[in-house]
């Protein structure tokens, strides 16, 4: 059996848990009712666990989702920026080489990004060229003479 992550293993328990203690209290309290239909039973018996599991699942699956969540988007912005700062140094690094290697630089990055976007207007690639991508190989370009 593969090994499951934690956080699945957490809301698996949570939820069975809460079911099996939830449905237990419920055969408790449904006697106090008196007699019911079995239509009413059954419609008693989910309002009472909606009730008592809507709050468990917010606090123990929601929340903690959530805050993943927000540390996830943190975490790739601080990515992003680290990768922006790398490759604006490289790009620095190029362009200080001479005036003739940083114009081409220039050039090429914006025809990369005239030919990206044209590309795209003329139905190739779009399975890939989305702007995320096309904005990330605008970045890039000016590394092509990194190395001459």
């Amino acid at each position: 059996m593969p090994a499951q992550h934690p956080s699945l293993l957490r809301i698996s328990f949570t939820l069975i848990a809460t079911i099996c203690i939830g449905e237990g209290l419920i055969m408790l309290i449904l006697p106090l009712f008196g007699p019911m239909s079995v239509a009413a039973t059954a419609l008693l018996d989910a309002t009472l666990l909606a009730v008592l599991m809507i709050p468990i699942v917010i606090w123990r699956v929601t929340n903690p989702a959530k805050q993943y969540i927000t540390a996830l988007k943190t975490e790739k912005s601080k990515a992003h920026a680290r990768e922006d700062h790398m490759l604006s140094v490289l790009n620095s690094l190029a362009l200080v080489k001479d005036n003739e290697t940083g114009t081409h630089i220039i050039r090429t990055q914006k025809y990369v990004g005239l030919l990206a976007y044209r590309l795209r207007e003329m139905g190739q690639y779009v399975d890939c060229l989305d702007d995320e991508f096309i904005l990330k190989i605008i970045k890039v370009a000016p590394l092509h003479d990194l190395g001459r």
